[in-house]
């Protein structure tokens, strides 16, 4: 019985050890599964936007690292350092413009909207701590200064004071003047009573309030001064006497003027650093003045940067740095003590691929405990913040100008290494396309040499595509790659950029308001590449116009893809048009034109080298040019009549236009064809001086149709009014008549029109309309948004248009054919505020669309268009039902399962662009404004792709088990069958 015990245990151990090892050869072909697959599909990138207010935060502990925090045009404030730490985004508009920012020991103080309200915030995690309100009315003069333990903010008239925790002690009004140009704030080192200056550009005051009873207040001095610029440097005014005069320091206890420099160039800036020191900063030299120990003021730092790009100064650590940046965008730094004694100084190289732009601003931080070494925070012209250290080294790069996208586009990735091999089979050595027809007389040496060539070459394509396809099987099929070794294969074109077998891995390239183009990778989202433009900005219309154009893709290999933008010169005004790589980011070209772009398009016309043309037109004389790579042949141009569209958002005439007759040949620039056109029709959308258009569009020319019609209920089939040439513009409109009373509202008015023959088609009219709206349009239906002002609340409209139960013409569209379509309009509400909208793209349309669209809230949701159909009502009829129309119901749901960023939070959406996959199930989807987001979508589910826990080792296991027992089983049949066939 022992006996028997001892063996069965060891029979458990023989188990336990052969389970270990069958886990342990099983680990490599193991995936986890995120929930819902959150993360694995999409990416998120937070940004801040161009700085415009950045404050150092210094610690009197020496130990701790400094830190820095950010206020951005996008009305965001954020705390950076190494990191970025956290961030908050107010409202749009004034009423979430930061005015003052100031760093107190414990906490943040900021005062915004205009001055009347005062914020506190935690500095370590951006918490809310306080908040107060400092007046009704807006105020452009504002001030804070800090003492041991009160915080004084200065707002127009009123002085507030406010203790550590942020918690309001007294407010004192202090004048009733209205025609103050400047006020400074200071504590008095001896009494710690708040000194006040006043100036109105005639004479200055200067009030003393004590910091504990604020009623007792009285006048220091009062003094005529002609100056429109001066500083409160502890009980001193610091101030020029005119343009190119001396500086000067008056006391205002003692009432004397002393006279500091002599012939001071025109000062841009006085920085006061303590009640003891402060800096002045000219064109040609930055001149610091320290308190001698007779309470005069003595010059003891001077640095000239006459010949530098920019240059300032700041406090780091105690210590005075001044910064300088030379014509090179060198960085050079000086240190000085709290007497103004030279310390050292350090240059910082920077490696001109860093830096595209020229450095705007400067900010020194601490890295280590005494403060000899500095941490270099850089923003530059395009918008781009980087930190770096004193060596060069750059420790993150931050790309604030995505922040204000203008344009994006979604671009293929060229063919990868064995689709490369295939193609170069059909080249021969000149680069051309062999032709697959020949005779065999005009067999010639050269061209056997090709066939050898290729037959060497088909041999070791082959070789390598059994190679990739070992890979792929044993790496993202059974996962086995680490076991034999194969992942170092892979691994040799890791960084390649190629296209992947359905199509999902993508370039987006978007261009921004700061004159930069990005190209992002759409797997993780990092900037592979960055096109800085000098001296370019963008088109400004009712909204910022960088339009990029893809003139040729990926598939026309061997020529590489090409991109355009068109935008304007910051100083002549006139046009440029930049060629570049959409997948590299190398420019082919840049042409500057003599004329105002007012408009461009692309033709559906390719030159020699496969790429479409461009369509300029000019904004002062009705002309229209032609940019291509190489000439066009005129009969091409004009085998099909080419009609232009032309709006003028000021006056809101819109005009069609036709080419007819090339131009004259001596205005001619090279690479442009300038064309003559003739006018064909004229709309005017705006009926007084008080309306604007708010969006205006065209249908695509690319656009993809899947199905002409839907199927009725009665088997018939309702075709769609799809008309190629279509337009629309939503207009604003003022109706100052609302029951007799002169109350201003807003009204919208949709039109749509033929953009060849410039007949209006439909008009709609939404009363008490407010924004923001948004418009949409594809195929033959229309979506626009807007605020009902009367019910309070957002409403979606969905326009849809048909020819009816018959076409016309199955095969060809012509807009001067007389065709009413019947139009069917319905509107929804929505339960949110909308910020953006858009719809799902597909490869061939068939997948049904998805309307997406962003929330303020930081959401983004996806409706099914069938939610969004016109044709919805009450009573539903057994034909409607077998349709599939879904039952009228006034309010669109918004599902949680169907917000695609579930809860990563999109602020400041100000754009949804879409694209198509390799696959027809999946659409590309990329968000941007302040938050960049990059997802994919399948609006009728994944019916073209297996699951993710599909088992391969039980499909293949079966398989080879099927055919193992096919072939024994055929060979019992002929064994069976010869033995019969004997008996």
């Amino acid at each position: 019985m022992p006996i028997t015990k001892v063996v069965h245990n060891h029979q458990q151990h023989y188990l336990m050890i052969r389970c270990l090892l069958g886990c342990i050869l099983l680990m490599p072909s193991v995936d986890a599964l995120y929930e819902d697959q959150a993360g694995k599909f999409d990416w998120r990138k937070q940004l801040l936007g161009y700085p415009v207010i950045l404050k150092v935060q210094h610690h009197r502990r020496s130990h701790s690292p400094e830190c820095m925090f950010i206020y951005s045009d996008q009305n965001a404030l954020g705390r950076i350092d190494v990191k970025s730490v956290w961030r908050l985004v107010f409202e749009a508009g004034s009423r979430g413009i930061i005015n003052y920012l100031h760093i107190s020991r414990n906490g943040l103080f900021s005062v915004r909207s205009n001055g009347t309200l005062m914020e506190k915030f935690d500095s370590a995690n951006g918490a809310l701590l306080r908040e107060a309100e400092l007046q009704n009315l807006p105020c452009e003069l504002i001030d804070i200064r800090e003492s041991s333990d009160t915080v004084f903010i200065l707002a127009c008239d009123k002085l507030h004071a406010f203790n550590l925790e942020g918690k309001q002690l007294w407010t004192r009004k202090l004048h009733n003047e209205t025609n103050i140009l400047w006020q400074n704030i200071g504590i008095d080192s001896k009494s710690e009573n708040v000194l006040v200056a006043l100036g109105d550009g005639k004479s200055v005051e200067v009030f003393e309030i004590d910091a504990v009873n604020s009623d007792d207040q009285r006048l220091l001095s009062k003094f005529v001064a002609p100056f429109l610029k001066a500083k409160l440097v502890g009980h001193f005014i610091i101030y020029c006497s005119s343009n190119g005069g001396s500086l000067h320091a008056y006391d205002i206890i003692s009432g004397e003027d002393t006279e500091l420099a002599e012939k001071v160039e025109m000062i841009s800036e006085i920085d006061a650093f303590s009640s003891n020191c402060f800096c002045i900063r000219t064109v040609s030299a930055v001149r610091c003045f320290y308190e001698s120990i007779n309470g005069k003021f003595v010059e003891r730092v001077v640095r000239v940067v006459k010949d530098s790009l920019i240059s300032g100064v700041q406090m780091v650590s105690s210590m005075l740095a001044v910064w300088v940046v030379a014509d090179d965008n060198n960085i050079s730094v000086d240190v000085f003590d709290e007497s103004g004694a030279h310390q050292g100084s350090f240059k910082n190289p920077i490696d001109s691929s860093i830096l595209a732009a020229d450095v705007i601003q400067v900010q020194l931080l601490k890295a280590d405990e005494k403060g000899s070494y500095f941490l270099i925070v850089i923003l530059t012209e395009d918008h781009t913040m980087l930190m770096m250290k004193e060596s060069g080294e750059v420790i993150w790069t931050r790309y604030e100008a995505l922040a204000k996208i203008a344009s994006v586009e979604i671009v293929d990735l060229p063919l990868s290494e064995t689709e490369t091999l295939i193609e170069q089979e059909f080249l021969n050595f000149n680069g051309k396309y062999m032709k697959m027809s020949f005779e065999f007389s005009k067999i010639t040496d050269e061209f056997l040499g090709n066939i050898l060539y290729n037959f060497v070459k088909r041999i070791f394509s082959e070789i390598f595509q059994l190679q990739t396809y070992i890979v792929h099987l044993f790496s993202d099929v059974f996962g086995l790659a680490d076991i034999f070794g194969l992942h170092l294969l892979r691994n040799r074109t890791k960084n390649r950029l190629e296209r992947d077998q359905f199509g999902l891995h993508k370039m987006i390239v978007a261009s921004t308001s700061s004159g930069t183009i990005f190209g992002i990778d759409s797997s993780h989202g990092d900037v592979l590449w960055k096109l800085y433009i000098r001296d370019a900005v963008p088109f400004t219309h009712s909204q910022v116009w960088f339009p990029i154009f893809i003139q040729r893709t990926t598939a026309f290999y061997p020529y590489p893809a090409q991109c355009a933008v068109v935008m304007k010169h910051k100083h002549s005004g006139n046009a440029l048009i930049v060629t570049f790589n959409p997948i590299t980011g190398d420019v082919f070209d840049e042409v500057y034109l003599n004329f105002t772009v007012d408009q461009a398009s692309l033709l559906p016309f390719k030159d020699d080298k496969h790429a479409s043309v461009l369509l300029l037109m000019d904004k002062e004389n009705d002309h229209a040019y032609i940019f291509s790579n190489s000439a066009l042949d005129k009969s091409v141009l004009l085998k099909k009549p080419i009609s232009v569209v032309k709006l003028d958002r000021k006056t809101g005439v819109c005009n069609g236009f036709q080419l007819t007759t090339l131009g004259d040949e001596a205005n001619r620039i090279p690479r442009l064809q300038q064309w003559n056109v003739q006018k064909t029709w004229t709309l005017n959308f705006l009926p007084d001086s008080d309306s604007e258009i708010v969006d205006f569009q065209i249908k695509s020319l690319d656009a993809k149709v899947h199905s002409q019609g839907r199927v009725l209920g009665n088997r018939s089939v309702l075709y769609k009014y799809l008309n190629p040439n279509l337009g629309v513009s939503l207009i604003r409109t003022v109706d100052d008549r609302a029951k007799g009373v002169k109350i201003v509202s807003d009204d919208i008015t949709v039109t749509i029109f033929d953009a060849v023959a410039g007949n209006i088609i439909y008009v709609a009219k939404q009363k008490r309309s407010l924004g923001p709206y948004r418009l949409l349009l594809c195929e033959n239906w229309i979506i626009y948004t807007f605020w009902n002002e009367k019910y309070r609340r957002m409403e979606i409209s969905v326009v849809e248009m048909y020819e009816g139960e018959s076409q016309s013409d199955p095969l060809s569209f012509s807009s001067y054919r007389q065709l009413q379509p019947i139009v069917y309009h319905q509107t929804y509400i929505f339960p949110q505020g909308l910020s953006a909208v858009a719809v799902s793209e597909t490869e061939k349309a068939i997948t049904p669309r998805f309307i997406l669209l962003a929330m303020p809230f930081g959401g983004v949701v996806e409706i099914p268009k069938a939610f969004l159909d016109p044709r919805r009502t009450v009573n539903i009829t057994p034909e409607l039902k077998e349709e599939g129309v879904i039952p009228y119901t006034p309010d669109l749901p918004i599902a949680t399962d169907h917000i695609i960023n579930y809860n990563q939070t999109l602020l400041s959406v100000r754009g949804i662009h879409t694209a198509p996959s390799g696959m027809e199930s999946t659409s590309l989807v990329f968000i941007y404004g302040l938050d960049l987001f990059f997802t994919r979508i399948n609006p009728a589910g994944t019916f073209d792709i297996l699951k993710e826990d599909f088992d391969h080792w039980l499909i293949t296991v079966v398989l080879l088990g099927l055919t193992c027992a096919a072939v024994f089983s055929r060979k019992l049949a002929k064994n069976k069958e010869l033995k019969q066939a004997w008996c």
